[in-house]
């Protein structure tokens, strides 16, 4: 009985785990996110365990991009960069009447490009 509570005990455990983003992802309309506030949520939804690079495609995107809230794992060695696939701002943008709200973790995270 008590083997079975600790396999039922560590089943649970496991399946409430996230798995921590590291590495690179791409983001736009058929990728992986669909734009770059999708792949924020996904940062402070998991948390990092690693460098992650996020290669936005180029196309014009609306809305407010907001990072507020603290992002588990992030440092100055598990950094995020932001980056333009095209690496021009002219072709990858943010509307005009959208804003950032970057108040957590700002010095952990790096936009090119865009």
């Amino acid at each position: 009985m008590k083997k079975f509570s600790i396999l039922i005990s560590l089943s649970l455990l496991l399946l409430g785990a996230k798995a921590q983003m590291s590495g690179t992802y791409n983001v736009g309309p058929g990728q992986t996110y669909t734009d770059p506030q999708a792949a924020i949520n996904a940062l402070v939804t998991n948390g990092v365990n690693g460098p992650v690079v996020l290669n936005v495609y180029d196309t014009t995107y609306t809305g407010a991009l907001s990072i507020t809230s603290t992002i588990s794992g992030i440092s100055s060695t598990n950094t995020v960069t932001m980056q333009s696939v095209s690496r021009n701002p002219s072709q990858c943008f943010v509307a005009s009447n959208s804003y950032l709200n970057l108040n957590a973790n700002a010095s952990f995270f790096r936009f090119e490009g865009i």
